[in-house]
């Protein structure tokens, strides 16, 4: 990055700071954010292949509540990269309180 574009960055940073300092958090006040569902179930996880249309497999995990019933699914990623075990963690906060997650 060239000085001019650092300075540019700084400057703008500095013209817009104070605004969002006094802006209110959007959690704070979108009730579509505010999520207070509380954690009840543990998590069960296993390895699916999921079918596709044109014959092939996409190999899944599965996250899901350690209890009976019907639970609301989340595609929480669509990845080719390796990194089941954060997505796993991530996942972990969904299905604790009653969501299936494909991982």
């Amino acid at each position: 990055m060239t000085c001019a574009r650092t300075l540019a960055a700084l400057s703008a940073a500095a013209l817009i700071s104070p605004f969002m300092a006094s802006a209110p958090a959007a959690a704070d006040t979108d009730p579509f954010l505010s999520y207070d569902r509380p954690a009840t179930y543990e998590v069960r996880t296993e390895r699916v292949s999921v079918p596709l249309r044109d014959g092939s497999h996409l190999a899944c995990d599965l996250h899901r509540p350690a209890a009976e019933g019907r639970f609301p699914a989340i595609v929480h990623d669509y990845t080719a990269y390796d990194d089941l075990d954060n997505l796993a963690l991530a996942a972990a906060y969904f299905v604790a309180r009653g969501y299936n997650v494909a991982a």
